[in-house]
């Protein structure tokens, strides 16, 4: 990564941080007047301005306690067969279904979707709207207001180290698929089956369905976003995260095969 493409990632996840700490549920303002950065009129100032009705950070109540989910990130390794594979499993025995991005297009329906970015719902919000959701589609972007989104809800997030355990924060961990996890475990889970998080490239494909459209981030900082991964410490946190994903990068979880992590009472 180039350095100063990477000061300009860092400063944005710390500006971040500190605006999704201050929209948390307690105490947040219905149009939140930040500090430009420069005074207005002078070359180049930037100004921030207020949302108008901004999505409120909610507190995730543990209503799937106890529960087993299968996690669906975007990588190649999220195939048809895979999603059969899971649905069938799902007729036998309760399973939930946490998707991030562009999960909800191969899977017929979800439990809960996550998807980090506003540049991500400002493409894909018509076509998730009326998608068939249990427990709601989620961002942490405290940037979106509540007019044009209304179905969509929201966590605060902020970088740390690990999971977040405060049912109204999730870490970031520098990528929606750590954040998934996040989620999951506010919701109760308490065993976490991974598909699709290759956190590589294979046969030149980032994920199962290609490239991003213009206008997302086409690469992936893979290097980046596994040693984030290695922060979780599942024990610790009294859960399981089994990943099934056959060529990941991942090594901070034990690997198994898909149907075998199915079948485990």
């Amino acid at each position: 990564m180039q350095p100063n493409v990477k000061i300009a990632r860092d400063l944005r996840a710390a500006v971040m941080s500190a605006l999704d700490v201050s929209l948390r549920p307690t105490g947040l303002a219905e149009k939140p007047k930040l500090k430009p950065k420069q005074a207005a009129g002078v070359p180049g100032a930037v100004i921030h301005r207020t949302i108008e009705n901004p999505i409120r950070g909610e507190t995730i109540e543990r209503v799937l306690e106890g529960g087993i989910a299968v996690l669906f990130a975007t990588g190649p390794g999220l195939t048809e067969e895979v999603v059969a594979t899971v649905l069938k499993a799902r007729h036998r025995k309760k399973l939930y279904l946490f998707g991030c991005n562009d999960a909800y297009k191969i899977l017929p329906t979800l439990d809960v979707h996550y998807a980090c970015d506003a540049g991500w719902w400002n493409i894909h919000y018509q076509d998730l709207h009326e998608y068939p959701l249990t427990h709601g589609m989620w961002t942490q972007e405290p940037k979106l207001s509540k007019n044009k989104y209304p179905k969509l809800r929201r966590i605060a997030g902020c970088s740390g180290n690990g999971l977040s355990v405060a049912q109204d924060l999730i870490h970031f961990g520098n990528n929606s698929g750590y954040q998934l996890i996040n989620l999951a475990l506010l919701f109760g889970i308490k065993r976490f089956i991974l598909c699709g998080y290759d956190m590589s490239v294979h046969s030149g494909k980032r994920h199962f369905f290609g490239d991003h459209p213009p206008g997302l981030n086409k690469s992936g900082n893979y290097s980046g976003f596994v040693p984030m991964f290695d922060t979780i410490k599942s024990a610790a946190l009294g859960i399981e995260i089994l990943n099934t994903t056959p060529k990941s990068a991942l090594k901070a979880f034990p690997k198994m095969d898909l149907e075998e992590a199915l079948n485990l009472e």
